[in-house]
């Protein structure tokens, strides 16, 4: 069943597949309300499969009945790279017994609209909303949690200070004893920001936000909204222990539901392909293969069942039957986007840097986005290929900027779109974008990622200044030709001299005519003195850098982009001891407490 913003599938009846429908549509409709300037819509589709019964959760989800004793969930949230799948089971009682599903879903609204958003925040709002009562007539926000209210009035809150320093390392966060009083007190703050009357009046929580963004601090920014955070923080607790909360009523838009889903019956390929594919996700990938191999005995023509086998082949590291499958799936005729974006992430993946197939893997990726351009991963992944062509840095800037629009929580497109604009000379733009990085960095690795580009950014602009002075004073020092004299004597040639010469830096081209883009990480050039394969496409490089041996690491030759320039022609990156000899240019990531420099990601050779 095909709903406006969901597909649902299962082996209910027709009538529960709707209700299921109506209950997530209206679900995005209430978060739409509560958050009015907030995006909600996730380039990543949201596919819902609707167990029957207990039996069917059993072939979904093998894991929970192996061990005796395990907890069977009635639902679960389950992201993947190219779709989002929702379980439920239909045959359960209780007020609301999907909630842990509406608060997931939740999160993913709540990061489609925040690089960072603070933990209690984050906790509170999915509390906030997962415990709504969705009907067609109306919807209640803001309803007790009866477990949340026992722990409000049983505990002392935790200081303002203490609950806005709480992230996913902290006890609070992974201590059974002491995360109910987290989530409960990050509830009843988010339910007193949004229903209380003053904190509406006042617009509090968006006050908040308005000066969080500014500050980067938390707890600055509750004391410009809040004032004296002690004061605030007993007014919490009071409100907390009063026991007599607001909620809301929304009336559902008029077309928040639409009554006329199209419904049609998967075939048996298309329903084991569903499943199979799920189990690829949920990393069961023997199970998988075993189902979808099946599907494909009586499914050999249905596009599903091969982009399922593709999944499983992409999950598994085999990039080359990746591409054979999700091939075959577009020329089945699939209307999905994922086997366009999977196939031109392979091609990328594999370092096919031949013209006609960087060509047919940009292709790929544009379609991709054009039946879901929504997606930031593809955008990503169609500027990276963009710009391996070198001519089309300005198109690869285009992509990557739609990536970081559709999704701002992501470092590394933010970080892409960085180097691009210092590939293109756009130096002041680039350090723009790495101070902002910098600011908004708040976990351990994206602090390291962000210092190491303001590093690159850095020192890619110095050389560039020096590269100017150096041709500067070499041009002062050289003798003009007489004839020349002459011309930069005449009005008009200086008028023309002057529009020409510009403060754009130079960017530096290869032999091959190619721009070679500095990505995230270091580039050190040399010469392979040594290379040793290893198992499972593993290499291990020798590189003579400035009469020094420095060794690097490549984990997966598969995963790394192989350039080649004017010269010979790249060796085969599955020969990694053709590679001797060679004079190459390298970019790698930094490792500590190894016995080698770097790991690769990129090699050009000349």
């Amino acid at each position: 069943m095909k709903c406006a913003h969901f597909t649902v599938a299962g082996n209910a009846g027709e009538k529960d597949l709707r209700k299921i429908c109506d209950q997530f549509e209206l679900f995005r409709s209430m978060f739409k309300h509560a958050f009015p300037s907030f995006s909600v819509e996730p380039g990543t589709p949201i596919e819902i499969i609707a167990a029957k019964n207990e039996a069917t959760m059993k072939e979904l989800l093998p894991e929970q009945y192996e061990v005796k004793g395990h907890t069977h969930f009635v639902g679960l949230y389950q992201p993947g790279p190219t779709k989002v799948y929702v379980i439920l089971q239909m045959n359960v009682e209780g007020e609301n017994p999907y909630h842990v599903l509406y608060h997931e879903y939740t999160h993913t609204l709540i990061h489609l609209n925040f690089i960072h958003v603070p933990l209690w925040l984050d906790e509170g709002v999915a509390e906030y909303l997962g415990n709504a009562s969705l009907g067609n007539k109306e919807v209640r926000i803001g309803l007790v949690p009866e477990g949340h209210l026992y722990v409000l009035q049983q505990n002392r809150l935790l200081p303002l200070e203490t609950l806005f320093a709480v992230d996913h390392s902290s006890p609070y966060y992974n201590e059974a004893n002491r995360t109910s009083v987290f989530y409960a007190e990050s509830w009843a703050l988010v339910h007193y920001l949004m229903l209380d009357q003053r904190a509406r009046q006042e617009h509090l929580l968006g006050k908040f936000l308005e000066a969080m963004t500014q500050t980067g601090d938390q707890v600055a920014a509750a004391r410009v909204t809040f004032g004296d955070l002690k004061k605030f923080g007993n007014a919490l607790e009071n409100y907390a222990r009063a026991g007599s909360f607001f909620n809301g009523i929304i009336k559902p838009p008029t077309d928040a539901l639409d009554k006329n889903y199209a419904v049609r019956t998967l075939s048996p390929s298309e329903a084991m392909a569903l499943r199979g594919s799920f189990l690829v996700n949920h990393n069961r990938l023997q199970d998988a293969k075993r189902l979808l191999d099946e599907a494909a005995k009586g499914g050999s023509n249905v596009a599903a069942v091969h982009e399922g086998l593709g999944m499983y082949a992409f999950r598994s590291g085999d990039q080359g039957e990746t591409l054979r499958e999700m091939e075959e799936a577009i020329r089945l005729g699939t209307d999905n986007f994922a086997p366009y974006y999977i196939a031109g992430v392979s091609a990328l993946r594999m370092g096919r840097t031949s013209h006609d197939e960087r060509n047919q893997a940009i292709e790929n990726l544009n379609k991709a986005v054009k039946l879901n351009p929504n997606f930031a991963p593809g955008y990503d992944a169609l500027a990276s290929l963009l710009r391996s062509s070198g001519d089309k840095l300005e198109e690869a800037l285009n992509a990557e900027a739609k990536a970081v629009k559709l999704d701002t929580s992501n470092v590394v497109y933010v970080m892409n779109f960085t180097y691009l604009l210092l590939s293109l000379g756009r130096d002041k733009d680039a350090q723009m974008m790495a101070d902002r990085v910098a600011k908004s960095a708040s976990t351990p690795q994206e602090k390291a990622m962000a210092e190491q580009m303001l590093e690159t950014v850095g020192d890619a602009v110095a050389r560039k200044e020096e590269f100017r002075k150096a041709a500067a004073e070499a041009q002062a020092k050289a003798p003009v030709p007489t004839s020349q004299k002459a011309q930069n004597n005449d009005p008009a040639r200086k008028q023309t001299a002057s529009v020409a010469t510009s403060d754009r830096p130079v960017t530096t081209i290869p032999d091959n005519g190619r721009t070679i883009i500095e990505r995230a990480g270091y580039v050190v050039d040399g010469k392979i003195t040594d290379a040793v394969c290893g198992e499972n496409g593993e290499v291990m490089v020798t590189l003579d850098v400035e009469t020094k041996p420095k060794r690097f690491h490549i984990n997966n030759v598969d995963t790394v982009e192989v350039v080649e320039g004017r010269g010979a022609p790249a060796p085969d990156p599955s020969d990694c001891k053709a590679w001797t000899g060679r004079s190459v240019r390298v970019w790698f990531q930094r490792v500590d407490g190894k016995d080698y420099t770097g790991e690769i990601t990129k090699i050009y050779f000349e």
